[in-house]
Formats: C-alpha cells, structure tokens, sequence
C-alpha cells in the first residue's frame, strides 16, 4: 500500500513537472506570434481626426509630397502589426488652389527607332498610355510643371499606326491634352483665337468638352491647353477638367480634391509605393501551362487544365516555390512586358494542396527579371 501511494505521488509530480515546460513553450510560441508581423491590405479614408492627430488644421494636405512625409510614421500607429509586404491605400483630401498653369516652354519630338530600342520597346511601338509616359518620364526628366511636347509615335493595337499626341506635364504627371484651335474659339463666339478673362474660359471650355466627349463617364479628366489674353499680351495656358457624371469643370478655387495614394512596408517601415496587386486568370494558367509544358509536363498539364498550381509536395504535378516564380515571370514578361525596374508586383494565384486555397508571391523588376521581393 505504502508503495502504491508513493508511486501515485511519483507520477504526480512528474505530471507536474511535466506541464511546466511545456507551459513555457507555449508562452515562447505566442509570444513569437505576437511579434511577427503581419502582411495585410488595406483600404483607409482619413478622418478629421486623422488630420488634427497629423497636426493639419485645415483638414487637408497641400500637396502629395507632404502626404509622402506625414503619412508613413502615421500609418505605423494605424496598423502596429501588419509588416514587410503589406499595402495600405490611403484616401485623402488635397488643397487645390486651381490656377491656371502658364505653358512656357513647348517642343515637337517624334520617337526614334533608336529610343524605341533603348527603352526596350522592341518591336518599334507603344501599345500603351503608360509607355508614353515612361518615354516622356525618361526623354524631358528635366521638364516643369506646364511643359508641352507633341509628341508623334508609333502605335500598335491590333495594326500600327502613327499618332501625334500633345502631352503637358501637370502634377508630376504627362497628360495628354487637347489644344484648342482657331475655328474653336469662332466655335465658341471669340473675335479671336483667345479668351479675355479666365471665367469665360472655364465656362466655353465645359461646354466645347462636352460637345465633343458624349461618351464621357464620371471621373474622366482632360487637360485643356488655350490662349488668354490680358493686359496687352497673349499666353497659353492648360487647365484639367473633371467630368462629375453631367458635366465638365475645373476644380473651384479653394477645392479639396480626394487622392488615393499607395503605401508598402519594406520590413521597417511604411513608404510610398508602386506595387501592383495582380490576380492570375484563366488564360494566365493556360499560358504557363504552354510556355513550360515540355519542361515540366505533368505540371504544365495541370496548371493549365485545372487553373491552378498543384502544391501537395511528392505529387506528380506539384509545384515547387522555384516553379512558381518561373511561372510569375511568364505571366508578368505578357501582362506587363514593359514594366519599369524596380516596379513590384504582388501576384496572387489559386492553388490545391488537398483543398483549393489562394497563395502570393511578391516580386520586384531587377536588371529585367521578376525576382522574389523579400
């Protein structure tokens, strides 16, 4: 009997013993979990209180490159947990004192053969808007703002052809835009090829976009470049108009004007970002599925077949993380062939590993690859 209890109490305080390890275990673990931050998107609209706690009185930023200063460290207090990868846009309201910018300094440009090759345009064309702004971004670096090229190129959808555009450089951003000729202003009842005072203006130039833009859906915007002449002398101005879904105007004096900007973290902390979020379609599989069906043909297959990537590991057609980002190099090389470097993409695809599930692989544009952004 006496060894039978002092054998109950033996496993007892083994029992005990036991449980205190294992209880620092899982106080390491969650510890840990705590810790480690998170990767997340998200949506967010700044408040009033947003703007008072930013030390912004009137409820607004000035300009976007001070949203760029403020906002990072704010968005650390926002969201203490989320981590390298994640992506927050941000709605916020700029000051927009709409003036009128003064065009001062014009020139006509048609692209070389030998500017289409620099820049990697290969086949000798743009095929989109944002290839014209890579070249003007890299052909005028030095341009200010209301700075006019009319630029002519070599377009191609589904034929190519030649264009001439004129673009103006508004907030950081070449535009393209409409440059109002004499038979307008006769159009619009002007004696001559100008207007008198900028209210006139405001007001022909709704109407003449609106004549001319019947298709026009809300949120559409053109720059405008015309004539205004005052106190003995003629210059040339560009304005930007908005269509609010009945009509065309330029931002009231005064106007705030809602900006959605992208912010990343890099791991240590928020910063303005390029990152694209992509999702894999159909025929994005069934191009993977083509491109390396003779590398790895039971994958391919799969990939292709099914529009998914097999990840159960030891299975015929699984994928490997090596396989994966051959795949999103594919697919990136045909959706964004000409993406600048270090443009980042975050690249979502559904896969089966027993069920079907959604992974992602963040990657960047280096010496022209897509490599693993880690």
């Amino acid at each position: 009997m006496k060894n039978s209890i002092y054998f109950l109490m033996l496993l007892v305080g083994l029992v005990f013993t036991g449980c205190e390890p294992m209880e620092d275990i899982h106080e390491d673990v969650d510890a840990e979990l705590e810790a480690r931050p998170n990767a997340g998107n998200q949506e967010y609209t700044l408040t009033d209180e947003d703007y008072e706690a930013l030390g912004l009185e009137y409820g607004n930023f000035n300009s976007v490159e001070e949203a760029n200063e403020l906002l990072p460290e704010y968005l650390s207090e926002l969201y203490p947990v989320l981590g390298r990868g994640s992506i927050a846009n941000v709605t916020i309201d700029i000051y927009h004192p709409n003036r009128a910018t003064e065009v001062e300094n014009s020139t006509e440009h048609e692209v070389t053969e030998e500017e289409y090759e620099e820049l990697g345009f290969n086949y000798g064309n743009f095929d989109s808007a944002d290839d014209m702004q890579k070249f003007l971004d890299w052909k005028y670096a030095d341009a200010t703002a209301g700075d006019v090229v009319e630029l002519t190129y070599k377009y191609y959808a589904g034929t190519t052809t030649e264009r001439t555009t004129n673009f103006v450089l508004v907030d950081e951003q070449w535009t393209p835009a409409v440059t109002l000729e004499r038979e307008d202003y006769t159009d619009m009842g002007q004696s001559y090829p100008n207007f008198s005072n900028r209210e006139d203006a405001q007001s022909y130039i709704a109407t003449y976009l609106g004549l001319n833009n019947p298709y026009a859906v809300e949120g559409d915007e053109v720059a405008v470049i015309f004539d205004m002449y005052s106190s003995g002398s003629t210059n040339t101005y560009v304005e930007v108009f908005t269509y609010n879904g009945s009509s065309w105007a330029a931002p009231v004096p005064g106007a705030l004007v809602p900006t959605t900007l992208q912010f990343g973290h890099n791991g240590d902390e928020w910063e303005p970002d390029n990152t694209i979020l992509y999702t894999m379609t159909a025929a994005d599989f069934s191009l993977v599925g083509e491109t390396l069906a003779d590398e790895y043909t039971d994958p391919a297959w799969s990939a292709g077949n099914y529009a998914n990537f097999d990840r159960r590991e030891g299975n015929r057609n699984y994928w490997s993380d090596e396989m994966l980002l051959e795949a999103v190099n594919i697919v990136l090389n045909n959706v964004a062939s000409n993406a600048e470097e270090g443009q980042k993409y975050v690249v979502y695809f559904e896969i089966y590993n027993g069920s079907a599930g959604v992974e992602s692989l963040n990657v960047i544009k280096q010496d022209g690859e897509w490599i693993l952004n880690q």
